[in-house]
């Protein structure tokens, strides 16, 4: 059983997509900044290229709830369904370096804006 009195750092994530554009929001509370910060940089540590295949990697890695549109699935090929399927089946040892480019391509979407209030994060170049 868990340890109740070991806090965890926690992190909300959510990938909104609209007709012409689509939004991918980290929020958590700054009693998690030390891990959550952590985990931001090495996203943006990413070319600026590979971040959305990261961010993909990842929401399959950790979420419960994924949902996607059909036409996107169907429109990988095997490899890349069953990269995304052995992330979705591994619910105990996760990958922690999903976040790494790997040899599998999800969407040629690229991130055009990057924008926080987190001050240790407000460097990062776009």
């Amino acid at each position: 059983m868990d340890d109740i009195f070991n806090r965890k750092d926690l992190i909300c994530f959510n990938i909104i997509a609209t007709v012409s554009h689509g939004f991918i929001i980290f929020l958590w509370h700054r009693d998690s900044n030390q891990s959550c910060i952590k985990l931001m940089k090495s996203l943006i540590k990413n070319k600026k290229e590979n971040q959305t295949d990261a961010i993909i990697r990842f929401a399959f890695e950790y979420l419960e709830n994924v949902f996607i549109t059909p036409l996107w699935w169907e429109g990988l090929n095997t490899k890349q369904q069953d990269s995304i399927e052995r992330r979705v089946a591994n619910v105990s040892n996760h990958n922690q370096n999903c976040l790494v480019p790997d040899k599998h391509f999800y969407a040629d979407w690229k991130p055009i804006s990057f924008d926080t209030n987190v001050p240790k994060l407000q460097q990062a170049n776009y």
